[in-house]
């Protein structure tokens, strides 16, 4: 009886063995890249390819050049190298086999029109017989390059852990336009899709956090999100490469919401930005409110207020979602207290005065030579220092009334094209002189201008025997401009006046003597 049972154990021993040699040795090696396809394609619900598969008995499993499709055929993930070896033999308890798996990710690579990541990872998969699994992903270097105008961030590094239920990482690093970037996340599984239970973004100065439902299911996911946010403008600007904004200083609290497919031309949401201590340009303003609204590849941006230099700005603006964002843009100054506003822009203290101005234009407005639109600028309540220039052409024309006098009031209209604003009845007011100008300003601040003075009074002219001084030329760029007056003009057109005047002098004597010679 015991010879019996110990051939019959003998024999299971070598029918495992023989089971186990033809699995390793024969099986595996022939039907490993199917298997793999099929398990894949069924699992990720999409078309698999793999260039090659190996098998090393009792060792592990390795595959090179797996190509993951998308339903259109368009490339959607490529693996370089995937390797699978045991970390630990499988074992039977109570939960049923358990076993552990180490795996390496070389060179995996998604790509596509608006976003692209590299990386290369590996990682141990703790899984059950039951389906259980806890799973740990270490990135040792992964670059990403999110859709336009955000940076790319490169470098990336950490550990993600994988859950039945939950996808999640503390603190993954990397560098994104020079300085360090944190970003850690919680993902977790739920009916259709995926929750984001909160994400948080910090970088220097800045954090962002956002929080939100994923829905996977069809071939647009739709996402339901809302977040917060601390931006340090100065520092976060710097992850907005393709944007051309001039350099900007600010303290902002955002909070935003968004719904819809996963297209920026299909989403709709809204946003609040409250910011204070705001520099831009050279222009210093207290405080910045900015509503603005996404509708299905729009951007209305229903209400802006700026409160600087004592006064006001409002706004209006909207956009398409393209390259460039072609839309319009509208806005009203009021009151702002033209001292401070010259001592920034300028470094000069020229006077005060309140300044009025109404603008609209419409372009590509990430653009501004695409932009064409009207202006029109108001100064009241002025006392605004003229230009040396003007007071040694007063002095040179005996009117010493012009040497300390200041402009009262000033206003004019502006027409923008291609970058340039230009006027053709800029006038200001002083109290013995008109003073108009035609020319142009670039969005730089350079510009030129013929200037010229017209005499109020009849007094005044009759005193100098012309009705206006030499015209003046300005050039350059804010603040350093050259003035140029245009002396030998003048004098000859004040020449040519005083000829005429005595010759109809002269030919007046000349007649009344010949007449009454005759008569």
């Amino acid at each position: 009886m015991g010879k019996k049972l110990l051939w019959g154990l003998l024999a299971v021993v070598i029918l495992i063995v023989l089971a186990l040699a033809y699995v390793n040795f024969i099986y595996l090696p022939k039907n490993l890249k199917p298997l793999f396809i099929s398990f894949a394609e069924q699992a990720l619900e999409k078309e698999v390819q793999v260039e090659a598969a190996e098998y090393v008995p009792f060792k592990g499993i390795s595959f090179s050049g797996v190509s993951v499709f998308n339903p259109d055929g368009s490339p959607f993930i490529r693996v370089s190298d995937v390797s699978v070896s045991l970390a630990s033999l499988p074992r039977v308890g109570p939960g049923g086999t358990h076993g552990k798996v180490k795996f390496v990710l070389s060179k995996a690579e998604y790509n596509s029109a608006e976003a692209a990541v590299r990386a290369d990872a590996k990682g141990e998969l703790a899984i059950n017989s039951s389906g259980d699994f806890h799973g740990i992903v270490f990135l040792e270097h992964t670059d990403v390059r999110p859709p336009s105008p955000l940076a790319e961030i490169t470098g990336i590094r950490g550990r993600i852990e994988l859950l039945p239920t939950a996808v999640f990482s503390e603190a993954l690093i990397g560098r994104a336009a020079g300085e360090d970037l944190e970003l850690s996340f919680r993902l977790e599984k739920a009916e259709g899709g995926l929750i984001l239970n909160k994400l948080t973004l910090v970088y220097p100065g800045s954090t962002v956090t956002v929080s939100g439902r994923m829905e996977t299911v069809g071939v647009n996911p739709r996402v339901d999100a809302e977040g917060t946010a601390l931006i340090d403008a100065a520092s976060f600007l710097r992850l907005l490469p393709g944007l051309a904004l001039p350099p900007l200083e600010a303290v902002s609290d955002v909070r935003f919401n968004a719904s819809g497919p996963m297209d920026p031309l299909l989403l709709t949401g809204e946003a609040e930005i409250n910011s204070s201590n705001i520099q831009a340009a050279g222009i210093n303003c207290e405080k910045l409110d900015v509503k603005l609204k996404l509708d299905k590849g729009r951007m209305v941006v229903p209400a802006v207020r700026a409160e600087l230099y004592g006064g006001t700005v409002d706004a209006f603006g909207e956009a398409e979602i393209k390259p460039g964002f072609p839309g319009m843009v509208l806005a009203k100054v009021q009151s702002l207290e033209l001292r401070g506003l010259l001592l920034d822009l300028l470094s000069q203290d020229l006077g005060e005065g309140k300044v009025f101005a109404e603008f609209e234009a419409a372009g590509r407005l990430m653009e501004p030579d695409s932009l064409a639109g009207t202006s029109s600028i108001k100064v009241e309540e002025a006392g605004i220092t003229l230009p040396a220039v003007f007071r040694g052409i007063s002095l040179a024309a005996g009117l010493p009334e012009l040497k300390s006098a200041k402009i009262v009031s000033a206003q004019g209209d502006f027409k923008l094209a291609k970058g340039r604003f230009t006027t053709e009845n800029l006038q200001a007011l002083t109290s013995p002189a008109i003073i108009s100008a035609v020319g142009w300003v670039d969005l730089d601040l350079s510009l030129e201008m013929l200037v010229s003075t017209t005499l109020k009074s009849e007094s005044l002219r009759g005193r100098l025997g012309v009705s206006k001084l030499p015209d003046v030329r300005i050039t350059g760029r804010f603040p350093q401009l050259k003035y140029d007056p245009l002396i030998m003009d003048a004098a000859e057109d004040f020449l040519r006046e005083k000829l005429k005047n005595e010759f109809k002098e002269k030919s007046g004597e000349q007649l009344k003597s010949f007449l009454e010679k005759v008569f």
